[in-house]
């Protein structure tokens, strides 16, 4: 049987798409069915990628990008049964992330930005948020909401007590929580989060950029200082990611709204 490492899953006919990258490939000893065979795939920051099956290494010190972290799954690229046992999702060496000493100490004033999501099945305080009916965006370890300082573009965004509903009319607290998003697309798709009082006429949407800056960017204005104004929200994280799935050209690294 043939086997490959790729940036992506193949589609159900077996074939992939032309963005694919393929890392590695060859062929092993063909799989019977019924046949029970043991698989592991390692990957690191450091060491790189490597994989056996039934102990027989079919690749190791494999460099892959880094910005393709997150999530681990088992499937099928066709519809065939498949049983699977004994699953088990461990750290490697010392890849682990080193945690901030200072989470869960964030405070009103302090600045919204991005940082590059953590790794390896680690969680941070620091990014982890709550879209919330009311449009505003709550830092869960805090129970702060973000900000923005003026309905303008360039203001950029701190923390600050969440405003009441009754607080949104006439440039009120509220309305400088509120981020228009579409509830659906944004957990499923890159989609911009708006901002303004009535979301269907603004020009004004949230960006961020490279340098770790949060900020309100205005339609065809600010392009030059913005490398991104789509986000998605990743409700099992509670994570607001610059992307939905891996993208280059953000130096191998994923993008999130964080504390700083």
């Amino acid at each position: 049987g043939s086997w490959s490492v790729t940036s992506e899953g193949p589609l159900l006919n077996g074939t992939f798409t032309p963005s694919t990258k393929v890392y590695a490939s060859g062929k092993n000893k063909t799989v019977k069915q019924g046949e029970w065979i043991s698989m592991s795939l390692e990957t690191s920051e450091n060491g790189g990628a490597a994989g056996h099956v039934n102990g027989r290494a079919l690749f190791s010190n494999l460099s892959v990008r880094a910005v393709d972290f997150g999530f681990a799954a088992i499937g099928c690229n066709d519809w065939f049964g498949l049983q699977v046992d004994d699953v088990k999702i461990t750290t490697v060496g010392d890849e682990k992330e080193k945690k901030n000493s200072s989470l869960g100490s964030a405070k009103a004033g302090d600045t919204v930005g991005v940082a590059p999501c953590p790794r390896n099945g680690e969680l941070s305080e620091a990014s982890t948020w709550e879209l919330l009916s009311s449009w505003q965006m709550r830092h869960v370890a805090s129970g702060l909401c973000a900000e923005i300082e003026a309905l303008k573009s360039g203001s950029k965004v701190f923390l600050a007590e969440c405003a009441r509903r009754e607080e949104r009319n006439n440039g009120g607290a509220l309305q400088m929580q509120q981020f228009w998003n579409d509830y659906t697309r944004i957990r499923n798709n890159p989609a911009s989060i708006l901002i303004g009082a009535n979301p269907d006429a603004t020009k004004l949407q949230l960006a961020g950029s490279l340098d770790g800056t949060l900020f309100v960017a205005e339609d065809d204005v600010d392009k030059a200082a913005a490398q991104w104004s789509t986000w998605t929200y990743f409700p099992n994280t509670r994570q607001i990611r610059n992307m939905y799935t891996a993208q280059e050209g953000f130096g191998d690294q994923v993008f999130c709204v964080q504390t700083l």
